[in-house]
């Protein structure tokens, strides 16, 4: 006997929406790193000492779950989808002294995995600069 079952939605979808539309009023595109420090899931001294080359990946300095960060991830990207938002790829150098080399978001640093952190997400340029669902909807 098959037993249909409802998927539950994500307690944190309504979060993540809530500061994607905060970011996208603000700054234009959403920066799936600023949602993580928005959320609190990644403190900004680690990001900052991952930013000087003081850790070797961001996720080595997470405390909050790796799972719940890709998550997060995860719906930040879905949801960039809905909002018909397009992906432009960030480039992460690192800052300071000495030469300027990639860094890695991942411990594993597969492509995947780091396209989940360097995707940055901006509205296409036909749309105004108003994120509302009224500035969607035909005139």
């Amino acid at each position: 006997m098959l037993i249909a079952s409802k998927a539950k939605p994500d307690v944190l979808l309504p979060l993540v929406v809530e500061v994607m539309g905060e970011l996208l009023k603000r700054h234009g595109e959403v920066v799936p790193l600023q949602v993580l420090l928005t959320l609190e899931l990644v403190d900004p001294d680690v990001v900052e000492t991952w930013r000087k080359g003081g850790l070797p990946y961001l996720e080595r300095g997470v405390t909050a779950g790796l799972a719940r960060v890709t998550r997060v991830l995860r719906l930040v990207h879905e949801h960039a989808q809905v909002l018909g938002l397009t992906p432009v790829i960030g480039k992460y150098l690192r800052r300071g002294k000495g030469p300027n080399r990639n860094l890695r978001f991942s411990k594993r640093g597969d492509p995947q995995s780091e396209l989940l952190y360097a995707s940055h997400f901006v509205r296409p340029a036909s749309l105004t600069d108003d994120p509302s669902p009224a500035s969607l909807q035909p005139g």
